[in-house]
């Protein structure tokens, strides 16, 4: 006879025990080794050793999940009349749809491949001109890499473009259609359609939110993104330099109403000192910054972007910084995004020290939470404080680009969305789903469509991070993101004021955001905070700072 029914039978006759409790142990420490493991991979992606430690690592967080005798637990918690347990055992099950379907060959097969698209995105390349005049480093964005080809003229500005869009293009291919291939096989065998599907309901969401909200935003976005596409228009006339996919940077840097103004902003910020001038912001606004592992690794090894790790919180927490340049705002931008993450870790509640299921936020409002310091760094009061050296002329002009500049990251966000979800549809056929990734952000931006590569895939970024690699179904979040940001600066504000140097923002944030019962979800805590407020209402009023002329 079957012990299981027993268990659960006792279990259910006690609604109020916590029958997940005996197995936080035993997770917090598979979640130590998974996120050191992983912040080691991440500060270099070419380590071996820590790829296989990873593997290791996700192999016990499988058998953790396929245990039996812990789903029987889930389902008794899920069902609790307690609310915490129940909330506990919510993201018990939504943690277990990640890793519980995966057989152990399945997640090892999975690192395999992604630590090929890794090499692969980390490989350097340099491009010289036909006459070998110049030669320019591809490891870097469009928007960086094309600088070195303002003052040349089209052909040869058309020439880079197309070596970089060879470079950039070479990780689709079959490698990542074997990802999203092996991915899908798992979802199908959780009972869905897609791996997209099941990691959007893994983050507390469901397909039919994501276009919800995307409808919700399309006119919100339609007014800026014409005003952007104006001003390019406008560059282009008054410049003489035709609006095509690789003029777009050019373009951009003649078209903002402060463009000449922060031409060479990003001199005036020194990376070599964003680790202190940002957790010296945090401290002052009483938000815990001391214990943090701070890690800025050289890009050509390091995972491109900025990545938080609870590893063992609230005490061990890691941050990962890829760093290409001295002097850049990015480093500041990505130090306070990812010390939004470590903030919360490191004032988690006691009862949810206990279950690294309840670490974290649902993603969707964590990266909200986490942007909501990133948009300081842009407020003239940062700029005032902690890197006097920016002119006082620049300060409103900055802060006034992030606002231009928030609307396009939320319009790419929608395009990496909808094209992840397509990809995850129709993996066997990627000329198809590349060609769908460049006419959704024409038809959004009104930016003319790139060129193609030798193979006929025309160009578009949208899947080309190791961020959505790995984290897939992450990008829609950061939609969502965008009004939760909006939303929690607009009532800082109207609490305690200016969060700039006011010691009153960490203890509101953790008396009514974090340290608030898990038992109540994380959209009731902001509409506790803004009221009846239409949830897009601040991203509106954020927006409408946008500073391209018309």
């Amino acid at each position: 006879m079957s012990v299981f029914p027993i268990l659960l039978i006792a279990l259910a006759c006690n609604k109020s025990t916590d029958p997940l409790a005996e197995f936080d142990n035993e997770y917090v420490e598979i979640m130590a080794r998974v996120g050191s493991s992983k912040r080691d991979n991440t500060r270099n992606v070419r380590n071996q050793e820590a790829r296989e430690r990873l593997i290791e690592a996700e192999k016990r967080q499988v058998a953790f999940f396929r245990s039996r005798r812990l789903a029987q637990s889930i389902s008794v918690a899920r069902v609790s009349d307690d609310p915490v347990i129940r909330a506990k055992g919510e993201a018990y099950w939504l943690s277990s749809l990640v890793h519980g379907n995966w057989t152990l060959e399945q997640k090892a097969e999975e690192t395999r491949l992604l630590g090929v698209l890794e090499e692969l995105a980390a490989q350097e390349a340099t491009w010289s001109t036909p006459d070998s005049a110049s030669t320019v480093s591809m490891d870097s964005s469009w928007s960086s890499v094309s600088k070195a080809a303002d003052e040349w003229d089209q052909a040869t500005r058309d020439l880079l473009y197309q070596g970089y869009i060879e470079h950039r293009m070479q990780v689709i291919g079959e490698d990542m259609q074997a990802l999203i291939s092996l991915r899908n096989e798992v979802a199908k065998q959780a009972g869905f359609d897609n791996y997209w599907e099941l990691a959007v309901t893994t983050y507390g969401l469901n397909p039919t939110d994501v276009d919800e909200l995307i409808t919700e935003l399309r006119p919100i976005l339609a007014e800026p993104n014409q005003r952007s596409l104006t001003a390019l228009q406008s560059a282009s006339a008054q410049r003489d330099i035709s609006l095509t996919a690789a003029n777009l940077p050019l373009l951009e840097r003649n078209s903002s109403l402060y463009g000449e103004l922060l031409d060479n902003v990003e001199s005036y910020y020194d990376a070599d000192l964003a680790e202190e001038r940002i957790v010296t912001a945090f401290k002052d606004m009483g938000l815990p910054a001391d214990d943090w592992q701070v890690y800025t690794e050289p890009q050509r090894y390091a995972r491109s972007g900025a990545y938080g790790f609870a590893i063992r919180p609230p005490e061990n927490v890691a941050i990962v910084i890829s760093q290409s340049q001295r002097w850049s705002m990015w480093q500041y931008r990505a130090l306070a995004h990812e010390g939004g993450f470590a903030v919360w870790w490191q004032s988690l509640p006691p009862d949810a020290v206990t279950s690294p299921v309840l670490w974290s936020a649902p993603a969707p409002w964590a990266e909200g939470f986490a942007g909501l310091f990133e948009r300081l760094v842009y407020e003239p009061g940062f700029s005032s404080r902690y890197i006097p050296e920016i002119p006082s002329e620049l300060r409103e002009p900055i802060q006034r680009n992030r606002a231009r500049e928030f609307g396009d990251w939320i319009t790419d966000s929608i395009v990496v969305t909808l094209t992840e979800r397509e990809l995850y549809k129709n993996p066997d056929d990627l000329a198809s789903v590349m060609r769908f990734a460049a006419e959704t952000r024409s038809e959004l931006t009104g930016v003319p469509i790139p060129p193609a590569d030798e193979r006929g895939l025309i160009y578009d970024s949208a899947v080309l991070s190791p961020l959505h690699w790995n984290y897939p179904g992450y990008s829609q979040n950061f939609i969502f993101a965008s009004v939760t940001e909006c939303q929690l600066f607009e009532a800082i504000v109207k609490t305690v004021g200016d969060p700039i140097t006011n010691a009153n923002v960490g203890p509101m944030l953790r008396e009514r955001l974090i340290r608030v019962s898990p038992g109540q979800s994380i959209p009731e805590r902001i509409r506790d905070l803004t009221g009846d407020v239409p949830r897009t209402q601040a991203l509106k009023d954020y927006l409408e700072l946008s500073v391209i002329e018309p």
